[in-house]
């Protein structure tokens, strides 16, 4: 028998990763298969598992039976990423979930599309019946922005909450600061992909974009953070750039760059974790990060450093709104004029929104009823108080 305390602190984590046990003596195959193969992922899980308070959680195996989880969990727990995408079938998860009896509790959920005209089309299934679940078993499900809340409202399901990435709140704390360096002085970190060019809303702009990032990035000798670009990520952990000849090729022809040159850059200049607190650690020491990668650029503005995001798609733009990130549509960039973007951003209403969405976060999770550990300690002073002088008080 479960006592009344011990009550919803046994977690199953579903969804997107939080760690990667033993990173440094593991393969980077096998790091990045781990991360779900975009390394981004990691702050998603990282964010939501620092706010939760539990006595156990465990992330989900394929092994675990309906029977096992129902007697050794309280409550299923999913952050979740862009799910309701065409090429997702979560039919496995929900498979499984609806032999289950526990609560569901998801947040994070993202629509991916090229943008917000478009329709929400040919979602399998399986994934349609993972969404219900939760929605049927919490009250309600958290999303990335409004743009995935109407898709959800079209499609019948409507309690729903719209409360960005929990990357947003990994700090656990209601206030966020960010530096402000009178100028950029060339100490900026890239972030960026080939790979998002497909799923892009303007296709010419997200490559002319992709080409000014890298290309500026090595003419400046910057570092370059990369997330699910397999080939740039072995290249930059060192490996023997021969057997990679005819994609160093491709991407030299895609970059309009030297293939070796590219090479080298990728092994003196190329990042990559499997560590969301040394990837933030790390980023700390830069004084811009720019890029069309969200979580790329979160892990800057957890850390402080100003970030300003290349936008391609719908999932990037209504997260980018919701919280007030500074942003630019691709199509919008011809060149990247960095001291100019950095002027124009504003980061003083970031910092606003962010301290109003994380109470309003607090209130999520506490009436899906998640043990948390948000901070409360807020910057704001009590005041406002009358207390009336004796000589205002009526005499007896």
């Amino acid at each position: 028998m479960i006592a009344e305390e011990d009550v919803l602190s046994r977690m199953l984590l579903m969804g997107a990763p939080y760690e990667v046990v033993g990173h440094a003596n593991r393969s980077l195959t096998e790091c990045f298969q781990a991360t779900g193969y975009n390394s981004g992922n990691l702050l998603i899980g990282n964010g939501l598992v620092k706010q939760l308070s539990y006595d156990r959680l465990v992330p989900y195996s394929a092994s675990m039976s309906p029977e096992y989880i129902d007697e050794h969990f309280d409550r299923v727990v999913i952050p979740a990423a862009n799910f309701l995408f065409p090429g997702f079938d979560l039919s496995p998860l929900s498979d499984v979930l609806e032999k289950v009896k526990l609560p569901v509790f998801m947040v994070g959920l993202g629509a991916q599309l090229p943008s917000e005209g478009s329709e929400l089309r040919n979602i399998p299934e399986g994934t349609w019946r993972l969404v219900r679940i939760a929605s049927e078993r919490s009250h309600s499900i958290g999303v990335r922005g409004y743009f995935t809340a109407d898709q959800l409202v079209k499609n019948g399901v409507k309690n729903v909450s719209v409360t960005g990435c929990p990357s947003l709140y990994t700090s656990l704390a209601p206030s966020i600061r960010i530096a402000r360096p009178d100028k950029v002085d060339g100490n900026v970190v890239f972030n960026g992909s080939r790979n998002v060019v497909g799923h892009s809303r303007d296709k010419e702009a997200a490559i002319r974009v992709e080409r000014l990032l890298l290309n500026m990035a090595i003419d400046t000798r910057s570092p370059f953070v990369f997330q699910n670009e397999a080939p740039e990520m072995e290249l930059s952990t060192g490996e023997d750039p021969v057997p990679h000849l005819e994609t160093l090729k491709s991407l030299g022809k895609f970059f309009d760059r030297d293939p070796m040159e590219l090479a080298a850059y990728y092994r003196d200049y190329g990042k990559l974790f499997f560590s969301v607190d040394q990837w933030f650690e790390w980023v700390s020491q830069f004084s811009l990060s720019i890029g069309t990668r969200f979580h790329g650029n979160m892990a800057a503005l957890q850390s402080g450093v100003p970030a300003i995001v290349l936008v391609h798609d719908s999932r990037t733009k209504e997260l980018c709104e919701f919280a007030c990130i500074p942003h630019v549509m691709v199509g919008d960039v011809t060149e990247l004029d960095l001291q100019k973007l950095y002027e124009a951003a504003d980061f003083d209403v970031f910092e606003e929104r962010y301290n109003s969405l994380y109470r309003k976060y607090f209130g999520f999770l506490r009436d899906n009823g998640i043990p948390n550990k948000l901070a409360f300690n807020f910057d704001l002073p009590a005041r406002g108080r009358i207390v009336p002088s004796v000589s205002t008080q009526a005499s007896a």
